[in-house]
């Protein structure tokens, strides 16, 4: 999980299992891909797969960022995603809908072959020693509509399963807790949807049941100092 490089809210996760393969989720901001294509070289340059929850750019803009530089120093397999039709996010986007053509721009650089905007519910990819499964289809709601659009991922690596929440809101949080059984939603390690604020509510941790909680936020945050 890494840490943001701007004193600001943001999501980017980074799982490599042991014999090397590499997926990365979300990735953050776009003042956060210096950071994260570092760590990437680091493990090796190569992703396997790119997973986005939902288009809000401070989960997808360093994602963006790295595909409009040609030389960025790294490989991208296939790119994971779920996109409602424009007109929603142009509706519901609350001021943030102009990210949304932005990133599908930055999608257009990108080999058809390697994009992967057709994900659906209950689908499980397997990239090497890694096992994403795809809990929902976006949940297109009127309440804190895009946060609640977000994909669900569980990924299974080196024994150990991790839920990504993204910033999964309270009413998407009950249709997920609706659709599964808590044996599928158990989980080792789960993601504090929308950084620990104003996400899922406490029965949906309940039947996650994690023994390790990764709480991605600036200390500000954490210390509540908005208020």
């Amino acid at each position: 999980m890494l840490a943001d490089e701007g004193n600001r809210q943001m999501l980017s996760l980074v799982f490599q299992a042991k014999a090397g393969t590499l997926v990365v989720v979300d990735g953050g901001w776009d003042s956060d891909s210096v950071h994260l294509l570092e760590v990437i070289k680091q493990k090796g340059g190569h992703v396997s797969g790119w997973f986005i929850t939902h288009p809000h750019s401070d989960h997808a803009g360093a994602l963006v960022e790295i595909l409009n530089n040609p030389d960025s120093g790294i490989t991208i397999d296939g790119i994971y995603y779920s996109l409602a039709e424009q007109s929603w996010y142009d509706s519901h986007g609350a001021g943030r809908e102009e990210f949304v053509n932005t990133f599908r721009q930055a999608l257009d650089k990108v080999p058809a072959e390697n994009l992967h905007g057709d994900i659906q519910k209950g689908q499980e990819i397997q990239l090497g020693e890694i096992k994403i499964m795809v809990l929902n289809n976006p949940y297109l709601l009127e309440e804190t509509s895009v946060n609640n659009s977000s994909v669900v991922y569980k990924i299974y690596m080196n024994g150990v399963s991790t839920m990504v929440l993204g910033d999964l809101g309270p009413e998407g949080g009950q249709k997920l807790l609706g659709e599964y059984t808590q044996d599928v939603l158990q989980s080792d390690i789960v993601q504090m949807s929308h950084l620990g604020q104003y996400g899922v509510n406490k029965d949906v941790y309940a039947a996650i049941n994690a023994q390790v909680a990764l709480w991605p936020c600036p200390l500000w945050l954490w210390n509540n100092d908005n208020g």
